[in-house]
């Protein structure tokens, strides 16, 4: 969260100044299931230096049946702060995933 704090001092956000995207490289699929009233997107938990971080993928459904638990990927994202019943939490806005490229 403090990380979040730390961007948001980078806005405004728009079309000459993007949301900054972070790559996260080896992490591993905790949890991953489909979500929303179509199933249409993708809501993930992954694993990373010791944390866990919940992460959610807009439209991105269809990639469920290319991943499984205890998988490496890596992503790009954004992170923001997700507000759910009052509580506060980061979260990665995903925009793209891969295996990954650096596992043997």
């Amino acid at each position: 969260l403090d990380t979040i704090a730390s961007l948001k001092r980078l806005a405004p956000f728009g079309q000459h100044n993007p949301n900054p995207l972070f790559v996260l490289e080896r992490v591993e699929v905790v949890s991953l299931r489909k979500v929303g009233f179509d199933q249409q997107h993708l809501q993930l938990r992954v694993r990373g230096d010791d944390m866990i971080l919940q992460c959610i993928g807009f439209g991105l459904g269809d990639y469920l049946e290319h991943l499984k638990n205890g998988m490496m990927i890596d992503l790009m994202a954004e992170l923001k702060e997700n507000v759910w019943q009052n509580q506060v939490s980061a979260q990665l806005i995903i925009h793209d995933i891969r295996p990954c490229l650096k596992c043997s």
